[in-house]
């Protein structure tokens, strides 16, 4: 099944528009200090864009980053790949998970549409054998989802 995400776009509208206001340019200022402003307004705008895909197949579990419709990064995960699932709770009711992988960078996944993709992670788990760890947190948001 097919999962969706995106980044929350609340906050980078705010700061984009507070740094258009106030404005990151000075004349009195140095280049660095605009070069930076400049490319941390332009990294703001693109985060605005940015969504994510997770595909769990039986046999592999597929991670891909979009930016507009572009994709920017893949990652396939076999089961062999995974050290650990942690399952836990991110923000106030927001449930998510980390996937530890023995080699590379670990695969924070939270936001995603629809919310059941932790009980589908829990059960490619379950079926490959991977160690998987759940927060108590996490019991507690699972228990008041019910």
């Amino acid at each position: 099944m097919t999962y969706y995400a995106r980044n929350p776009i609340l906050m980078p509208v705010i700061l984009l528009l507070i740094i258009s206001t106030t404005g990151w340019y000075s004349p009195f200022s140095s280049w660095l200090f605009n070069f930076v402003g400049f490319i941390f307004t332009l990294v703001l705008a693109l985060s605005i864009f940015i969504n994510y895909e997770l595909q769990i197949n039986d046999h592999e579990l597929v991670y891909t980053i979009y930016l507009y419709s572009h994709r920017i990064y893949q990652k396939k995960i076999t089961p062999k790949e995974i050290d650990i699932l942690k399952l836990r709770k991110f923000g106030w009711t927001s449930k998510g998970a980390t996937i530890r992988l023995q080699q590379g960078k670990n695969i924070r996944l939270s936001n995603f549409m629809p919310t059941t993709f932790d009980d589908e992670l829990l059960h490619f788990a379950n079926k490959h054998s991977i160690e998987t760890w759940k927060n108590k947190d996490y019991e507690l948001v699972k228990q008041f989802e019910k």
